[in-house]
């Protein structure tokens, strides 16, 4: 609201700059647009981290009545799951299996974003201690790429 009503003359400025008077970030989706993903960002959990998805209280209680649930299916007399198909117990058994994935899926994806942000929390401390310090990006922007082939540059020029 202030920006828009009361000072009209810094549209498409940065807003942080209008608001703290900290020098305007030009640069800085300039260089967010440089930024190639780090190599090192974890794409997939380490054998802790699903050891520790599993150990989840509430998955392990939807998979000990999954469990349950087939053992009563075994004690009425069906040696499987497919046996017991239409019965109140295969219903069960199925709803418990789909909510046990569910849930481990969830808490899979959960764990996933929180060790992405874990990493970038603690990657490039350098880079956001430069910039607190007040030093633009543009005297820090990484160097043009040099094309090994020919015909990549002739590409990207276009």
């Amino acid at each position: 609201v202030y920006v828009q009503y009361y000072m009209s003359t810094f549209n498409d400025a940065d807003c942080q700059s209008i608001c703290f008077g900290s020098a305007p970030q030009r640069d800085l989706v300039h260089l967010a647009g440089r930024l190639l993903r780090h190599g090192d960002a974890p794409t997939v959990l380490t054998d802790n981290q699903k050891f520790e998805v599993s150990r989840n209280p509430e998955l392990t209680k939807c998979r000990q009545k999954r469990s349950k649930t087939l053992e009563a299916m075994k004690l009425q007399g069906y040696s499987t799951r497919a046996a017991a198909e239409g019965t109140r117990l295969a219903t069960q058994y199925d709803d418990y299996k789909k909510k046990a994935d569910r849930l481990n899926k969830k808490l899979k994806r959960e764990r996933l974003q929180q060790a992405i942000k874990d990493f970038h929390d603690a990657i490039h401390i350098e880079e956001i201690n430069r910039q607190l310090d007040g030093v633009k990006p543009s005297k820090v922007i990484a160097p043009t790429m040099d094309y090994e082939l020919p015909e990549r540059a002739q590409v990207a020029r276009l």
